[in-house]
């Protein structure tokens, strides 16, 4: 075992290294969590000093589940795999039952370059997210037309202010004219004869001798001060309803500074001018709104989650609201693709697989992407449709007529198959269909290499869609895997690429800014097809 690193403390030693033959990763700069691999096997060993029990702690239980314990619970030993998940994840080290010490590591992909291509596998699938939010709200509140830009989420939602800032407008002039107003009770000194509320808190205040002033004598032997604090009901626009607007509106100025920070540092262009511009002009006109009276009054935010009768009905609140849940829904979004960026890195790509093969596949149609096929609106924001184990179609309509249908997760069974299959993808051109698994797995070996001619999908995958092919009776079965070409054209040569036309079986490289293998593939099968 080679040691990675090593914690030693006055109550415990804890060690963590790799082994199987592999090499330890790269050291981390001091300061900055421990390198790690994902997909790789690491041995843990932590012994107590004092004779009291010590424990290894994780909010993933799971992740644990390869340690033991031995000597009545003084050493913790075993291996720990992170599988496909990465980014950094935090331990915490227990003597007796008390902390001792916490660390962080950092895992790392090692199919993907984590600083290329794993963020732009993230960012892209977040991308086409945006875009299908875009899509949804344009069919649903009619807004305007496409713009294609460099930076698409910022400047797409910039488009959803841009249709939203005259309604809001219209709302927030409707709410200063005719602001509905609250009650509040604050508390203050009023003389004991015109006290008008008996309630709890004057009671308590009377029992304690509270108030100012001098005692004055009651009946019965009691006295009570001059001056009695009574809570007294006052008109206020200090309400949730407009705290709740007060925040939305400091929000949209946060994203809209945020939004010419990044554009003013780009190599200047006469439309990045006019962005500028217009971006100047929305945070004027924002200001200039949450300059209105009820809105200087809010003096916090809101609670989490807030909703209101009179927020969702009352004139001039409920456009408002609508106005601002429009932007909502273009920021926050729910669902795989975006829960799953930084965790389980082989359903993410999965996701990716799937989401860009339905734009490729509207780019074909001629089509915008079918967002109500794949969005559905909820409590706190759009969800995509899209869940490990649920099979989901969407449709198309190519210019000649024929449908085309795209399934994830699709599922077959029955008496002609005695186990089940379920591929990751399932692409059905008129009375043809093809199964498309997307392996987030592969291998370089020098052996591999020698027999296909490029990396690739392990064997064991290959085989897989010989079963599929035969079993589901499809006319091609093929595994799309993560990998960049080093030389262009060079993977066309494989005997991988070729082996699809030849018997119906293969793998095509695919990610953000490797899609032409996959396109050209679809593009072939589209105009076969048509034959």
């Amino acid at each position: 075992m080679s040691e990675l690193f090593r914690i030693e403390t006055r109550r415990l030693l804890f060690v963590w290294g790799v082994g199987n033959g592999l090499q330890p990763t790269s050291p981390s700069s001091p300061g900055t969590p421990t390198r790690l691999a994902e997909q790789t096997e690491y041995t843990l060993f932590l012994r107590s000093s004092t004779g009291q029990p010590v424990e290894l702690v994780h909010r993933d239980p799971t992740l644990l589940r390869g340690l033991r314990t031995a000597d009545e619970g003084r050493v913790v030993h075993g291996t720990l795999n992170f599988g496909s998940q990465v980014g950094r994840s935090r331990f915490g080290l227990r003597v007796g039952g008390e902390m001792e010490r916490e660390f962080e590591v950092e895992v790392f992909p090692t199919k993907l370059d984590y600083e290329q291509d794993y963020t732009r596998l993230s960012a892209e699938t977040q991308e086409i997210v945006t875009g299908l939010v875009l899509e949804y709200l344009r069919s649903t509140f009619h807004l305007g037309v496409e713009t294609r830009t460099s930076q698409a989420s910022y400047l797409e939602w910039l488009t959803l202010l841009r249709q939203a800032a005259d309604e809001l407008e219209r709302a927030l002039d409707r709410i200063a004219r005719h602001p509905c107003w609250g009650l509040a009770r604050d508390p203050q000194n009023t003389r004991a004869e015109r006290a008008r509320r008996s309630d709890a808190t004057l009671r308590r205040s009377i029992l304690r001798g509270a108030g100012t002033g001098r005692q004055i004598p009651l009946v019965g032997g009691a006295s009570v001060r001059e001056q009695l604090p009574e809570h007294r009901a006052r008109p206020t626009l200090d309400t949730p309803e407009h705290r709740w607007l007060a925040g939305q509106l400091g929000q949209i100025l946060r994203r809209l500074a945020h939004l010419r920070q990044q554009e003013a540092s780009l190599p200047p262009s006469l439309r990045r001018q006019r962005v500028l511009e217009e971006v100047d002009l929305l945070e004027q006109r924002v200001v200039r709104w949450s300059r209105i009276e009820p809105l200087l009054a809010a003096s916090a935010e809101p609670q989490p989650g807030f909703a209101s009768l009179q927020l969702l009905q009352a004139p001039g609140y409920r456009e408002a609201y609508r106005a601002c849940l429009m932007l909502a829904l273009g920021l926050h979004l729910e669902g795989g693709p975006v829960r799953l960026a930084v965790k389980d890195l082989h359903l993410l790509y999965e996701y990716w697989c799937y989401l860009a093969l339905v734009k490729l596949l509207a780019i074909e149609a001629g089509c915008p992407l079918p967002a109500s096929q794949l969005l559905s609106v909820e409590r706190n924001g759009l969800r995509v449709l899209l869940q490990r184990g649920w099979e989901h179609t969407v449709r198309f309509t190519l210019p000649d007529g024929r449908d085309v249908a795209l399934t994830y997760n699709p599922r077959f069974g029955g008496d002609p198959l005695l186990v089940p299959q379920q591929p990751d993808l399932l692409l059905e051109i008129g009375g043809e269909r093809m199964v498309l698994d997307a392996k987030y797995r592969l291998d370089t070996s020098p052996a591999y290499l020698r027999r296909y001619g490029a990396p690739g999908p392990p064997e064991d995958a290959l085989n897989g869609l010989h079963r599929y092919r035969d079993a589901l009776k499809v006319s091609q079965a093929v595994a799309l895997f993560p990998h960049r070409e080093t030389e262009p054209e060079s993977f066309g040569t494989s005997r991988l690429y070729r082996s699809i036309e030849r018997i119906g079986v293969g793998a095509l490289p695919f990610l953000p800014g490797e899609t032409g293998y996959v396109a050209s593939w679809l593009y072939e099968v589209l105009a076969f097809s048509a034959r």
